[in-house]
């Protein structure tokens, strides 16, 4: 008998936990934004990134701290943001009517392994990497959802490893700011600490949020001056973040309790962007389900069944889902964020049912949606399309069982 390899019995010993366990199909996981720019738990990042070709802009708030910023997805495997940061303890120029200090940030995160059924996703990120270096950290972080739970545990450097790297004059006109790219290119070995968090997704547009926080904000530029001396004391005694976030369609918000004494907030603006995506020009490799995935799909009702065809479209690249099955159908609208061309998008998304759905579930109802309203309508028998696949049925065949139409009644 052959010894499967590591990977393989990682792989096998995970579905096995996926039966024995029954663990329900999640929606994808989300991203999230966090306080600040980037996505993530609360001050906490993750390894979650925005989708392809996705922008989102917002504000928050946590004492002495105000943050205006935004954050971009790339190619599915990057994130971009950058943010004002205004510091509320602080006068910019003491002899010049300036107002608060003002600090201008960017970051970078990389998936380096996107998720799969067993193995988390993992992402090394950079923050504040240029400059003054007032909030500069780095990271290596890993997240993995299960059911709807995401759970997230990281290592950070900087800011994130309660360091203060803001002393030495920093800030003073004239005075050289490249102290940020120092701490960036400097030994990985130095100074580190664990982080971590949980969210909970307890309703289609709700999740509760709580975070281990490492940051030691007695140290932080804001509490501090940029001599390193305290403005006021802060006592750490409980590094807990938590609070609940909302997700809609394009706006999110969240409201947060961070050490058991600061109120925050964020509220943001969340879209794909126009063009569809910057992915749209790449080949969609056949999706080849697992063992695990057909099992659940198999035993699902038809609520699971909705929540697990969505999940696994959303991980297709598609956006903004909304999936109901009945015993024998299933019923997909969508927002085309993954080709240029719609009929490869259908293609797409039958390809992916066909491949894990039961057998029970014989007809297709595909939609495109744009604006909030349904613009094409593909009515699609699942044996029809089948045949079609396995060149038993040609473009004119397959033309005569499926109904394309614009929106109509007669389909839903």
């Amino acid at each position: 008998m052959k010894c499967c390899g590591l990977p393989a019995a990682v792989r096998l010993a995970g579905s096995v936990l996926v039966l024995l366990f029954g663990m329900a199909a999640p929606l994808a996981a989300a991203a999230l934004p966090s306080l600040q720019s980037y996505t993530g738990l609360w001050n906490m990042p993750n390894a979650r990134i925005l989708p392809d070709w996705h922008l989102r802009l917002g504000y928050g708030h946590a004492d002495p701290y105000r943050y205006y910023g935004g954050a971009m997805g790339l190619f599915d495997r990057f994130e971009v943001c950058g943010q004002f940061t205004e510091i509320s303890t602080i006068t910019a120029f003491a002899d010049y009517d300036y107002g608060n200090y003002k600090d201008r940030a960017a970051g970078l995160r990389w998936v380096l392994y996107k998720e799969d059924e067993v193995l988390p996703q993992i992402a090394v990120g950079a923050f504040d990497a240029t400059g003054t270096s007032l909030f500069a950290q780095r990271y290596i972080v890993a997240s993995k959802q299960l059911g709807k739970w995401d759970l997230t545990l990281g290592l950070g450097q900087g800011v994130l490893a309660g360091e203060y790297l803001a002393t030495g004059g920093s800030l003073d006109v004239g005075v050289s700011q490249d102290k940020a790219l120092d701490f960036l290119l400097s030994s990985p070995f130095r100074r580190t600490r664990m982080f971590g968090g949980i969210e909970y997704q307890f309703a289609p547009t709700w999740t509760l949020s709580a975070e281990y926080s490492p940051i030691r904000r007695e140290k932080l530029f804001g509490y501090r001056d940029h001599h390193g001396l305290e403005i006021y004391d802060d006592d750490d005694r409980w590094p807990v973040n938590m609070g609940i976030k909302y997700h809609g369609e394009n706006l999110q918000g969240g409201l947060a309790l961070l050490r058991g004494d600061t109120l925050a907030g964020t509220l943001e603006f969340a879209t794909p962007l126009e063009l569809n995506s910057l992915l749209g020009w790449k080949r969609t490799e056949p999706f080849e389900p697992g063992a695990s995935l057909r099992y659940r799909a198999a035993r699902a009702d038809n609520d699971e069944l909705a929540q697990l065809a969505a999940a696994q479209l959303s991980r297709q690249g598609f956006a903004d889902l909304r999936v109901q099955c009945a015993d024998d159908a299933i019923w997909v609208e969508f927002v085309n964020s993954r080709h240029l061309e719609i009929p490869r998008a259908f293609g797409h998304l039958a390809d992916t049912l066909q491949a894990f759905l039961p057998e029970r579930v014989a007809t297709f109802y595909l939609n495109q949606r744009h604006n909030e309203q349904i613009v094409q309508s593909l009515c699609l028998p699942r044996a029809s399309f089948q045949a079609f696949m396995e060149q038993r049925l040609d473009d004119e065949g397959l033309n005569t069982f499926a109904d394309l139409t614009l929106y109509g009644a007669e389909h839903r």
